[in-house]
């Protein structure tokens, strides 16, 4: 069902192989600071807490913190300059995903 969502939305779907971090750098980058800057930093009493922190920190990360790979701006005022507005897309990710 999810491959044919892709293929209905037009998604090309990469896979990469098993253990090989150098070919998903991006992703294996962005665990690594997440890491440092909240699974080390915070102990969690309940799945509540942790699922509000990392939201918190996935929105600092996306819309505040400068990225050095898009000549030190967030990610969200890249995509604004690119004709792509993530708030529209975090709003109504609810209706993409359904």
């Amino acid at each position: 069902e999810v491959q044919q969502y892709f293929r209905d939305k037009q998604v090309k779907q990469e896979f990469t192989k098993p253990a090989t971090p150098q070919q998903d750098a991006h992703i294996e980058a962005y665990h690594s600071i997440m890491e440092s800057s909240v699974c080390q930093r915070f102990e969690f009493d309940d799945l509540k807490q942790a699922r509000e922190t990392l939201e918190e920190f996935r929105s600092f990360y996306n819309f505040e913190r400068i990225h050095g790979g898009i000549n030190f701006q967030s990610p969200y005022k890249y995509l604004l300059k690119h004709n792509i507005d993530m708030k529209n897309l975090t709003q109504n990710k609810t209706k993409i995903c359904a």
